[in-house]
């Protein structure tokens, strides 16, 4: 039920098999019996009818009423509980019709709670109870001894963080002026950084980055629409402190797996998820001097990574650099163009590669349209958070006009020829070569030859 295609059930099995047995978390409260399981269901079909007419204006929510409050939060127990039920459990495959229909009805609840809010009848105290509901009882069943019960319910807090952060025009306008997202999504950073730094295999760990990443694209809505607005940075750093460590210093076994096997295919999508939520940070500096900036940019430095990266890590690591670009007109620590540079080598790189995507499989098989979509989107709002900086202006249009035509599907474009003007700028005397200029170890290590 976890997978939605034969690669990714692939690699779930994979990982599976070679996850690594951490201890310390373990079941609490969570309904196992047929008993405790058909009570709560019981409860929450009650509580559904109650919780309908909220919905659909019927009737106006009153967080004081307890009879209301606790409908809310039956159909919301019930509604992650189900993941935990053993007769959905039991026999079942990645497809288990079942646990398809219970994750799926889910969503479309969490969905129907956040569209009501358009009406501003039940305001944000109906959305509040019911996420922070669905958030809290999904933090306790990501704790669970089963592997299924734990990875759809961390699957479920990045639906909930995805729901909030990606929004229509009128909704959006609507929940970005209250804290409904902010405080939802603050829940979901503090539940899920306990399950990142203890998860007991790595699907786990996969789903928990995923809640993180599906959580923090509220930040680029945010910077955006909102940049006096901002998730907690000191539980955004938690969480991606933790991604930060699995792409720095990868566990011993990915060190370990034969080049090309399936094993190390399964960890680099594990570690694409953890350069994704990097790429959504707030800020390339968050609370305690952690640099998400800085590691992207080693992401896709030379030799940055080991195991190698793929060419879809480099692609996520560098639109989410081009992204980080500080939103305060008055910061002048930052150097945009060492960053520039950084994503100007990838960009001669990945221009390489898409003129010659049929040498090999994986490439042939490269998502080349939507990366190109995504790195121009960010390219872009890098060239016009620097509308005076001479260096960005020039090179911008060569990524733009090569990704355009790459979005295309186009084969025959503009050469990507501008090493030597990188060089140029890296010779500069006058150059700040590091990502804050206060702060000399923000540089990385310089290319081996110019």
């Amino acid at each position: 039920m976890v997978a939605s295609s034969g690669a990714f059930g692939r690699w779930f099995s994979g990982f599976c098999l070679m996850s690594l047995a951490v201890a310390g978390l373990v079941a609490q409260d969570i309904p196992v019996g047929d008993a405790s399981f058909k009570d709560l269901q019981r409860k929450a079909g009650v509580a559904r009818l109650a919780l309908n007419e909220l919905i659909s204006g019927k009737r106006i929510f009153d967080p004081k009423d307890q009879a209301s409050a606790s409908s809310v939060q039956d159909v919301a127990k019930f509604q992650v509980y189900s993941f935990t039920y053993p007769p959905y459990l039991e026999n079942k495959t990645d497809k288990g019709p079942d646990l398809n229909k219970q994750f799926t009805e889910a969503e479309q609840q969490m969905r129907a709670i956040l569209l009501s809010d358009k009406s501003r009848r039940n305001t944000q105290a109906l959305v509040d109870l019911y996420y922070g509901a669905i958030v809290t009882n999904a933090a306790t069943v990501s704790k669970s001894e089963n592997i299924v019960s734990r990875t759809n319910a961390l699957r479920l807090m990045g639906s909930a963080g995805s729901l909030l952060s990606t929004r229509d025009d009128a909704t959006f306008k609507a929940i970005i002026d209250t804290p409904t997202m902010i405080k939802s999504g603050d829940l979901i950073l503090e539940k899920v950084a306990p399950v990142l730094d203890k998860a007991q295999d790595e699907a786990t760990r996969y789903y928990a980055l995923r809640a993180v990443k599906e959580t923090l694209k509220g930040n680029q809505l945010l910077r955006e629409n909102k940049p006096a607005k901002s998730f907690n940075q000191v539980k955004e750093a938690a969480c991606l402190q933790s991604a930060a460590k699995l792409i720095m210093a990868p566990p011993a076994y990915a060190l370990e797996l034969p080049k090309n096997s399936a094993e190390l295919e399964g960890f680099r999508v594990l570690r694409r998820e953890a350069i994704r939520a990097l790429a959504n940070a707030s800020s390339p500096m968050l609370p305690g001097d952690f640099r998400p900036i800085q590691v992207l940019g080693t992401c896709i430095n030379e030799n940055g990574l080991n195991p190698e990266a793929r060419l879809d890590e480099l692609a996520e690591a560098a639109a989410g650099l081009a992204r980080l670009a500080p939103l305060d007109k008055n910061d002048t620590d930052y150097s945009p163009e060492y960053s520039f540079v950084l994503i100007g080598r990838f960009m001669q790189k990945y221009a390489e590669r898409y003129s010659t995507k049929g040498n090999n499989e994986f490439d042939k098989a490269n998502a080349w349209k939507t990366q190109a979509a995504r790195l121009n989107e960010s390219i872009e709002f890098f060239r016009l958070r620097y509308p005076k900086n001479k260096f960005i202006q020039e090179m911008a249009p060569i990524y733009i006009d090569f990704l355009t035509a790459v979005e295309k599907g186009l084969t025959e474009f503009k050469p990507v020829n501008v090493e030597d003007k990188l060089n140029g700028w890296m010779r500069d005397p006058s150059a700040t070569k590091r990502f804050f200029k206060s702060k000399p170890d923000s540089a990385l290590p310089e290319r081996s030859a110019q």
